[in-house]
């Protein structure tokens, strides 16, 4: 098409005019080589902007479909694109390689199950734009996106799919394919496989993390109805009486409440299995000088593992760095379960004395 003709179909206000010219500079710009269209791309994409309104949606796709997964297309058109109605967006969303994370993030936060599935499918999905799939996305997107190996997960994010997972055996089955799961968010997982799945991994051995999980699995695993605590306070209660009565291990209910951020419960529950009144318990946990908080927790018979979830859970709250933290972890390894209880019997007769 030659100049003249172009200038002919600029001067046609009409729809099927737009649409012409729409079509006729998309034909010009992915035939020009990359050097041509990298100089002319922002101009492309500024006079497809200005009209893309007045196309409908046939043309629209047509534009999507030739453009969005061009080396130089115009970012901002192919943004424009990405946040149209689905039949439009979908070969931008799964094909587009300027778009950024930032750009993918804004479509994920507002569009459709649909559009946030195109996504989940791209050849790579970064961890910033996978948070956000993971947190609106239902299960058939969250199937997708884990069954896409060039996604990446915070761990955060692996925590939440392995929540979501509790009732879904697609989406646990999906978790446990995935080498690079954490090592929180498989103790996470584990305790809600189905006995099929379990024995499915166990067999074929590939996921060594879900096998560890599985391997340290406290031998009374806590009722699922206690793991979904929420603020049922006879529930909260239930399991720190069967933690007392030794029915379930301590470190499954330390790792409940801290993950949940149950500080209340959590010194609830120290607070029993130490037989230690619960306010003294509670003003040692966010006391920054901890020896006594170390003492009713070895009393309790916390692990170290366990420990360290609440030294995390209270460097949240005292801003403590990360090497605060392996400090702490490294008093609580330095001090055993004997001498704790000698020092709590010391400290109960001065109190009795002094009374």
């Amino acid at each position: 098409m030659n100049l003249a003709q172009l200038s002919d179909l600029a001067r046609n206000h009409s729809r099927d005019g737009r649409a012409a010219l729409a079509k006729a500079l998309t034909d010009l710009f992915v035939a020009a080589n990359d050097d041509e269209a990298g100089s002319v791309s922002d101009l492309y994409g500024e006079i497809i902007c200005k009209v893309i309104d007045t196309l409908a949606c046939p043309a629209r796709r047509d534009i999507a479909d030739r453009v969005g997964s061009h080396s130089v297309a115009p970012r901002k058109l192919l943004r424009v694109l990405a946040n149209d109605e689905f039949d439009v967006a979908e070969p931008v969303l799964r094909n587009a390689v300027v778009l950024t994370d930032a750009d993918l993030v804004e479509v994920a936060e507002s569009g459709t199950q649909d559009h946030l599935k195109a996504i989940a499918m791209r050849q790579t999905v970064d961890p910033a734009v996978s948070r956000v799939v993971a947190e609106r996305g239902e299960a058939e997107v969250l199937v997708a996106i884990l069954r896409n190996f060039g996604a990446s997960f915070s761990g955060d994010t692996f925590n939440h799919l392995a929540t979501q997972a509790r009732r879904n055996p697609e989406l646990q089955e999906a978790l446990c394919d995935r080498s690079d799961l954490t090592r929180q968010a498989a103790e996470l997982l584990v305790p809600f496989l189905s006995a099929e799945l379990e024995h499915r991994v166990r067999r074929q051995r590939k996921n060594q993390t879900v096998l560890r999980a599985l391997s340290e699995r406290p031998l009374h695993k806590v009722n699922v109805q206690l793991h979904d605590l929420g603020d049922a306070p006879s529930r909260t209660q239930q399991l720190i009486d069967s933690v007392v009565a030794g029915k379930t291990s301590i470190d499954e209910a330390v790792e409940l409440f801290t993950s949940k951020n149950k500080t209340i419960d959590l010194g609830n529950l120290i607070s029993q299995v130490a037989k230690v009144p619960e306010a003294a318990v509670l003003r040692m946990l966010f006391r920054e000088q901890d020896q006594p908080l170390i003492m009713l927790c070895r009393v309790a018979g916390v692990s170290e593992k366990a420990y360290e979830k609440i030294a995390g859970m209270r460097a949240k709250r005292l801003k403590m760095t990360a090497a605060a933290i392996s400090d702490a972890v490294e008093r609580y390894a330095s001090m055993d379960r004997a001498t704790a209880q000698k020092l709590l019997e010391e400290s109960r007769s001065k109190v009795k004395g002094a009374a």
